[in-house]
């Protein structure tokens, strides 16, 4: 079954680099092309950064409804195991679908896509004008994150509405169950989990006390995080291009994926220094994950108690599996990173894009 990527900000990317270019002379494309790619390197870590922010965010703030679920979802284990069928799946993937082909003509998008083609225009070009100064590139690298971030913050607003919908409460419960039941192996802790022990409204207040009270750890986690997944996607990059791996040719989803899997393991085993910084990096979140465990044990009642320890200490097969799924993941780095056919920082300009653009400077009659 072919699954929506985590990352949603490869739905995007060529929305955000579409506003770049205008009215260039053909005789230039080679050293427009260049500045494109170069722009997209300079920018693509704080974006990444916001993308990994955004992403955990909604994993802290909504137990349920959030791109790590999405993945689990694409899982026969999981899917059966919460009771969710292929169609109800299908759905949501086709209304995410929807969601980036409808993207770029978000009416919430269109006054920050205006902000930026006032920027091209008052600066005859931006960071592709003649002699552009660093307080130009800047400026239009901050709009190209501004609209970014809006873009990536309404897609995940619109996953959120299509679980929620596609999936019943009992199903949704389940979920946040199986949450309770791999806490001290996910990196990703999300403190709504705890609603499927049925609180009380007391309870529910408590649990906002502790949330503002745990994320600044939180927040400090996600940057690690980014910055360590950054890290491994520069290092994987260069290692396919040492062995004359060229990704973006590949068309093989699958292939692709497993490519790049060998890639991500011989990166990890060729640096143990990266890859005990990135088993620390994860051992934060589950450190975060433990202390919200902590704090929970004391509010809940004896019957929630006695609940919750069941799930983790006596979970289902299909709980057992995922989390043998999952610590094989977090041995060999594969915590959030894109699809196969996700754009990648690093990547050149995109073929689509660049071929867009072409037919946008030289129209054909």
């Amino acid at each position: 079954m072919k699954t929506l990527p985590i990352t949603l900000y490869g739905l995007t990317v060529i929305l955000l680099v579409g506003l770049a270019s205008r009215g260039t002379a053909q005789d230039n494309e080679e050293a427009v092309r260049a500045v494109q790619q170069a722009m997209m390197r300079s920018s693509a870590q704080q974006m990444q950064k916001n993308t990994m922010n955004q992403m955990m965010s909604s994993v802290w703030n909504d137990s349920s409804a959030n791109p790590q679920v999405m993945d689990w979802l694409g899982q026969d284990d999981f899917r059966a195991g919460v009771g969710v069928s292929r169609e109800q799946v299908q759905r949501i993937q086709s209304t995410m679908q929807n969601v980036g082909d409808n993207l770029p003509n978000e009416p919430a998008l269109q006054s920050y896509h205006q902000e930026l083609r006032n920027f091209m225009e008052e600066t005859q070009g931006g960071p592709f004008a003649p002699n552009a100064t660093e307080a130009t590139q800047a400026r239009f690298f901050e709009l190209q994150a501004n609209l970014h971030t809006k873009a990536q913050s309404i897609a995940l607003e619109k996953l959120q509405y299509a679980i929620n919908e596609n999936l019943t409460p009992d199903q949704l419960k389940r979920v946040k169950e199986f949450q309770i039941s791999i806490m001290s192996e996910n990196p990703m802790v999300s403190p709504g989990m705890f609603e499927a022990l049925d609180l009380s409204v007391a309870q529910k207040s408590q649990l906002d006390d502790i949330k503002k009270d745990m994320e600044p750890a939180f927040r400090k986690n996600i940057d690690r995080m980014a910055d360590t997944q950054w890290n491994l996607q520069k290092k994987v990059l260069d290692k396919a291009r040492e062995n004359g791996i060229n990704l973006e040719e590949m068309t093989d989803s699958t292939e692709k994926k497993k490519i790049m899997d060998d890639l991500v393991k011989n990166v990890l085993e060729s640096d143990p220094m990266f890859h005990q910084q990135m088993r620390e990096t994860m051992e934060g979140g589950k450190e975060i994950a433990g202390k919200l465990r902590s704090r929970m044990i004391d509010m809940l009642s004896d019957e929630q108690r006695k609940r919750m320890t069941d799930l983790i200490d006596n979970p289902p097969d299909y709980v057992i599996k995922m989390t043998g799924r999952l610590r094989n993941e977090a041995d060999h780095g594969d915590q959030w990173r894109p699809g196969p056919d996700s754009w990648k920082p690093g990547d050149g300009i995109p073929a689509e894009y660049l071929k867009h653009q072409e037919e946008r400077r030289f129209p054909r009659r």
